[in-house]
């Protein structure tokens, strides 16, 4: 879920509503790192050291 949600807000795919009202609060957010996602993956460099440690980052503050 977190994975997904680097790249792409998983609150609007989801079907909880629930989850939609919370996750939807923290959009802005995940802006930052969602553009250091972009350029990651522009340089082919998905699942890279760079890609995990974004990862990382993100899922400590959003999902831990």
């Amino acid at each position: 879920m977190a994975c997904f949600d680097l790249v792409a807000p998983y609150y609007k795919i989801c079907g909880n509503n629930k989850m939609h009202k919370v996750m939807s609060l923290q959009e802005l957010d995940k802006y930052e790192y969602r553009e250091r996602a972009k350029q990651i993956f522009q340089k082919h460099r998905l699942f890279s050291e760079e890609w995990t440690q974004l990862y990382s980052e993100f899922w400590e503050r959003f999902y831990l």
